[in-house]
């Protein structure tokens, strides 16, 4: 990845929002790889390199969490990603702070941590950790972040 992020990787975060917020959680799926990974932890936990992940789980996994997560969380959300950025030394990597808001009150905020795998309409995600800057998870996390 150059010194900027290219658009297909800004769009592909704007997919990841897009389909979670919309509930479209097949297209949203569709976005990782076959063996992809999806992670959740505290910023405190990430930063000591311990392995007390909140969720972590490879593809197949996370469609199950999908389906049931659908039918337990009822909460309008929407997703705020800003600062889309490279991240340092990791070619093929991304960087974004976001915010999620579920009816309207701030529910989780930190940083998105990506790794990609091809280009172009074939870009998928190969990795996916979510940085929770606090270190309390104040809500259950039955659905991605």
């Amino acid at each position: 990845m150059s010194a900027s992020v290219s658009n297909e990787v800004r769009d592909l975060f704007d997919r990841y929002v897009r389909f979670l917020d919309d509930e479209r959680y097949d297209e949203w799926l569709d976005l990782f790889s076959a063996d992809a990974y999806y992670g959740v932890i505290t910023h405190r936990d990430w930063s000591q390199g311990t392995n007390y992940v909140i969720v972590g789980e490879r593809k197949p996994k996370l469609a199950e969490r999908v389906r049931a997560g659908a039918r337990e969380d009822i909460y309008r959300k929407m997703h705020l990603t800003t600062a889309i950025t490279p991240m340092s030394g990791e070619p093929g990597a991304a960087v974004a702070n976001f915010a999620l808001f579920k009816n309207s009150v701030a529910t989780f905020c930190g940083r998105y941590l990506v790794w990609f795998e091809g280009t172009g309409e074939a870009m998928r995600i190969a990795k996916w950790m979510v940085i929770l800057d606090s270190d309390t998870v104040v809500d259950t996390v039955f659905l991605p972040i």
